[in-house]
């Protein structure tokens, strides 16, 4: 398994560290790391990365500006600050943060970054299987129930398949999905946020779908415990 990675850090021992972390990481996993120090945003932005470090204070440029940025430009993705301002941790909820890494602490910090990072990995490449077609899990937005079907959703394509919601619906709920309303199934991960007035979500392909009232408090309840 290879992983595309960058490191914005304009201190080179810092970036070495980084480096050597991951290279050192598994035998079995290889990091394809490309470094940034601040400069060339541009390309960076419009480079998918499966993981981010970030530095946050760098001479010329913010690493929360540049998160920013990023997810503008892709989906979902894997954001840790790596930084030696602690003070600076609620700054980046400005994102959807995957990991704050104090540079004071950094090996075990490290090694709890790359524990979650595997594991949402594995999860993300689940699929679901509709008779010859495999779908990751990761990028299906959506499930509707309608009469004796469901149609699965994703960004690109919408996919129906002959059956009952009740017979699937346990294999998604194992992999981070929620019924926010009666036949209608959520992926917690494409969620942008709960509507001001909390009867919506809206998702991050902008999406809008209804939470019936009976499922709002388990549905917060759920998202908060999902991004915790």
């Amino acid at each position: 398994m290879v992983y595309k990675v960058a490191i914005v850090d304009d201190c080179l021992n810092d970036t070495k560290k980084l480096c050597d972390q991951l290279n050192q990481y598994d035998n079995n996993i290889d990091f394809d790391i490309v470094t940034y120090d601040g400069s060339n945003v541009e390309l960076l932005i419009n480079t998918e990365f499966d993981l981010y470090f970030l530095d946050i204070s760098m001479p010329n440029i913010n690493g929360i500006d540049i998160a920013l940025a990023i997810e503008n430009k892709q989906n979902s993705p894997k954001l840790i600050f790596c930084s030696n301002r602690e003070d600076l941790v609620f700054d980046t909820y400005k994102v959807d943060t995957f990991f704050f890494l104090r540079k004071s602490k950094f090996k075990e910090d490290f090694s709890d970054a790359m524990k979650k990072f595997m594991l949402v990995m594995k999860k993300n490449n689940r699929f679901y299987q509709v008779n010859d077609q495999f779908i990751l899990f990761k990028d299906i937005l959506y499930i509707e129930s309608k009469h004796n079907y469901i149609s699965i959703h994703t960004n690109k394509i919408v996919i129906e398949q002959r059956c009952s919601i009740k017979k699937v619906i346990d294999q998604f709920m194992e992999n981070d999905f929620y019924e926010v309303y009666r036949g209608v199934v959520v992926n917690m991960l494409w969620i942008k946020n709960l509507s001001v007035n909390e009867d919506s979500l809206i998702l991050k392909n902008g999406k809008e779908l209804y939470i019936s009232a009976r499922k709002l408090k388990d549905t917060k309840e759920a998202y908060c415990n999902f991004i915790l």
